[in-house]
């Protein structure tokens, strides 16, 4: 209501590419309703909030360089910790990892931080 409201009053100004309480909105042309079009609280936000704020390192944690995560017990981690940071709440570890795979995050073997998720963008 405020933002249709202040596009009223601006004249020729759209809702095209404005950024409203954490989303994306724009207009319809057709019913010259606003529309929000999704959430722009993207997966590694999220991920980040998660292993900030959860108190829970039996779980989820950073490893102490800051440069990865690991998750320490997988069902601990589904059934405590996802459903507090993501809608989705996965049956199983694998469609995690999923969602990790296609932000580009790689999982660590053969090192001393065995297991872990590594993202050279995404640090402590």
């Amino acid at each position: 209501e405020k933002i249709e409201a202040i596009l009223k009053r601006s004249g020729n100004t759209t809702a095209e590419d404005l950024v409203v309480y954490g989303g994306i909105i724009r207009s319809d042309a057709k019913t010259n309703k606003i529309i929000r079009i999704r959430n722009m609280d993207s997966f590694p936000k999220k991920l980040m909030r998660m292993l900030d704020q959860d108190p829970n390192p039996s779980a989820i944690t950073w490893l102490p360089h800051g440069r990865a995560f690991i998750i320490r017990d997988a069902n601990k981690f589904i059934n405590e910790v996802h459903g507090k940071y993501f809608r989705t709440n996965p049956t199983s570890l694998r469609n995690f990892q999923r969602k990790l795979n296609m932000w580009g995050f790689k999982r660590l073997t053969g090192t001393r931080d065995n297991g872990a998720y590594y993202h050279m963008l995404f640090l402590r």
